[in-house]
């Protein structure tokens, strides 16, 4: 087998795990409640016009229930709002995580070397 072909099915190696990698991403997110015009924008959002959203059914656990429960009661804004803000800034974070591990598997298959965070704070004197 040349090392062309040998290449392409490390690629294809990679490339699963990426997949499955993918798959195991925590939806992370936060809220900015300081922002006066994001708030608004949220406002807008919850219309209940059936043209104005996209409809779709979450079953939640009761941890997670009682969890936005919570939050409800300690910052005012409904369920509705901590799910779409969830929705929002999880995609983002997905897509952020997803496109860190295209430029990885890029760097990798372009054979550039990687360096390890550890090292370069080391050689900086950098601290956390």
């Amino acid at each position: 087998m040349t090392a062309q072909y040998k290449r392409v099915d490390k690629m294809k190696e990679e490339l699963d795990a990426l997949r499955k990698y993918r798959d195991t991403l925590p939806a992370v997110f936060k809220f900015n409640r300081q922002d006066p015009a994001r708030n608004e924008e949220d406002r807008m959002s919850i219309r209940t016009e059936p043209e104005a959203i996209n409809e779709i059914t979450v079953r939640l656990g009761p941890d997670i229930d009682e969890r936005l429960t919570r939050l409800v009661e300690e910052y005012g804004h409904n369920k509705q709002y901590y799910l779409i803000e969830l929705a929002r800034n999880g995609i983002e974070a997905l897509e952020d995580a997803l496109e860190a591990d295209r430029v990885v598997m890029l760097s990798r298959l372009k054979g550039e070397k990687m360096i390890p965070l550890e090292d370069i704070m080391r050689k900086y004197d950098i601290q956390d």
